[in-house]
């Protein structure tokens, strides 16, 4: 069980990459006027799709996560995390 947590915190840093810098870059070239009404459109799209897709799923593996872990908060860099 153990080595499934640590999947679990590995793969949160992902999606806190996701949501931080992805989502947030695609919604930014999204943005560019060079770009034709479809170009813009599909990238601010996939950049919000990206950031709530991933902003759900981190709360609800961080509270997953918790229980796995014997009800106590996952550890992640000092701070609690469920």
């Amino acid at each position: 069980m153990a080595e499934y947590v640590k999947h679990l915190e590995k793969s949160q840093g992902v999606r806190a990459f996701d949501v931080a810098v992805l989502g947030p870059f695609l919604v930014w070239v999204g943005s560019r006027r060079e770009l034709g009404d479809l170009e813009r459109f599909l990238l601010v799209a996939a950049g919000l799709g990206t950031i709530a897709y991933n902003f759900r799923n981190f709360g609800r593996i961080a509270a997953a996560s918790g229980r796995l872990n014997g009800g106590e908060p996952l550890q992640v860099s000092g701070e609690n995390v469920g």
